[in-house]
């Protein structure tokens, strides 16, 4: 629980040169289901009005606060397409504080541009919030947008895909207040697999996280690596960064070594050049969205011999279990819902020292209120801000969260 210290692959170039973040300070020295375990957390009989943080803009105190604590949600990401003008969200408001572009500057007004109703978003007529059209979601010509062929049959033979700003600008941040429980999955504090980078934490020392892994872990598609508002870090920065303000330490320094497209295998027979020569003190591993016609315990084997090497070396190790893919997309599409299960057999079963990041369990209990465009940078395989934020909320309860309170 962390919120209370503070009151509270498809696409993309293959720029190889890591990039190094301090927890103040970035420098870029180059350029490159399983079945979701559920959690209803308890009702509280008289909820707490929290102080309103800032949401006109990023701000890493409001966008690291839990999505799972606490009764104010910040800028979470709903979108329209076609005659659907109604958006569910996570909670059932009870105040709507914003309705936001993407990249926050234009404010829209409820009942001239949204109204709420049972607690869904419902546009009005003649509203100011971008739609996409059907023919464009779901264009039947597969060469009129950027597509990929889809699994819906001859109605609909194309989905739409996207780089860029392609579906950030059509998505819209709503901040709001709830007086219901989360009941998704939370994740876990693991903060025993971390005891030597905990100890440099609080100590002041310095501590280098390695972050390695595919387009997600380089940091397609948040604003900040598309070059928008309201220029959003990539999740392994905005960890860094955090992890240094939960410890008064200014000497977190996160080392991105993430590449788009690549796969488990190309993981590992790199990882001594973009891993260990960095001397990291943890190292966060992120591989899976690409290897999707992998057998899960073969993943799983793979990311387990990363780790052992980095253990080997003196580090601590943190796997992340990937977001899934839009389950529309053909040839996308895969094993990816199995990975995070064969990853916690691999462990548990030899009772290995790594911590892991359920974000396929975290991803699936979204999808079962939100659709898969709500989330997304790219309606493919790349989150947003939203759903980039939440890997960085994830791994920072993982390594930090039983040890702050």
């Amino acid at each position: 629980m962390l919120a209370s210290l503070f009151l509270v692959s498809c696409g993309g170039a293959d720029t190889t040169a890591p990039t190094t973040t301090k927890a103040v300070t970035t420098t870029d020295p180059a350029a490159t289901t399983t079945e979701a375990v559920v959690t209803t957390l308890p009702e509280t009989t008289a909820p707490v009005t929290e102080a309103l943080l800032v949401y006109d803009k990023y701000d890493l105190d409001s966008y690291m606060t839990p999505l799972w604590e606490g009764n104010t949600v910040y800028n979470e990401s709903v979108m329209f397409v076609g005659e659907d003008d109604k958006a569910s969200l996570l909670y059932t408001p009870t105040e709507i504080i914003s309705v936001r572009s993407a990249d926050l500057k234009t404010e829209y007004r409820e009942g001239v541009d949204y109204t709420l109703e049972n607690g869904k978003l419902i546009l009005t007529e003649g509203t100011s919030i971008p739609v996409m059209a059907v023919s464009e979601y779901y264009p039947m010509n597969g060469s009129s947008f950027g597509c990929f062929a889809s699994n819906l049959g001859a109605s609909r033979p194309f989905v739409r895909w996207g780089e860029g700003d392609t579906f950030f600008k059509y998505q819209v941040f709503v901040t709001y207040r709830h007086e219901d429980s989360y009941n998704g999955f939370v994740p876990k504090a693991q903060s025993d697999k971390f005891p030597k980078t905990l100890e440099k934490l609080k100590n002041g020392e310095e501590v280098r996280i390695v972050y390695y892994g595919d387009s997600i872990t380089e940091g397609y598609n948040t604003s900040g690596f598309i070059g928008s508002d309201p220029y959003a870090p990539r999740w392994s920065e905005m960890s860094a960064e955090y992890l240094g303000k939960l410890f008064g330490n200014s000497k977190v320094t996160a080392i991105n070594t993430g590449v788009a497209g690549m796969d488990s295998v190309w993981g590992v027979q790199n990882f001594t050049q973009r891993v260990l020569d960095h001397d990291p003190d943890l190292v966060v591993i992120a591989f899976g969205m690409n290897d999707g016609g992998v057998d899960p315990v073969m993943l799983a084997q793979r990311l387990v011999s990363m780790a052992k090497k980095a253990v080997n070396s003196g580090c601590e190790v943190l796997l992340v279990a990937t977001m899934l893919p839009n389950r529309e997309a053909a040839g996308f599409w895969g094993n990816q819902q199995y990975f995070e299960e064969a990853m916690i057999k691999a462990v548990t079963d030899k009772k290995l020292p790594y911590g892991i990041v359920q974000m396929t369990s975290l991803h699936a209990s979204l999808l079962e209120t939100k659709p898969y465009y709500h989330m997304t940078g790219n309606n493919i395989n790349h989150p947003n801000d939203f759903l980039s934020r939440l890997y960085a909320q994830s791994i920072v309860e993982a390594i930090a969260g039983a040890s702050v309170n």
